[in-house]
């Protein structure tokens, strides 16, 4: 059974990326797809002047992250550059949890093991 759903899913998302890249006027929701990536406590935190990303660890799983970045390359690229501006706070606190989460974690260790690659950005 889920075998088969995520088999669907994936056919969905294909032909979703596939319309997406063809339509240049396709605008797409770059703010909400990147609340997908940002931890629960950085959505808390937006209500305050400052966010640390101390200690926020980002929780969506992979292929969550894949997707949404994926998206989001073709989203910013259609996007005005006051809605990229909009952007950036959350651009660079993902990015700072994901460097964070890479820092030593064990005696000779990089990398730890819920590091994901940032190869999208």
């Amino acid at each position: 059974m889920h075998e088969s759903i995520h088999k669907k899913l994936i056919e969905m998302l294909t032909h979703t990326m596939k319309r997406v890249r063809e339509d240049r006027n396709c605008q797409l929701p770059c703010v909400a797809i990147l609340e997908l990536l940002l931890p629960e406590e950085h959505r808390q935190q937006q209500q305050s002047e400052t966010v640390e990303p101390n200690g926020l660890v980002v929780t969506a799983n992979p292929f969550t992250i894949n997707l949404s970045l994926a998206f989001l390359t073709l989203g910013v690229n259609r996007s005005s550059p006051s809605a990229c501006s909009d952007l950036l706070p959350g651009l660079l606190t993902f990015l700072a949890c994901l460097l964070l989460e890479g820092l030593p974690q064990k005696e000779g260790s990089f990398y730890s093991d819920n590091c994901v690659g940032i190869s999208h950005i």
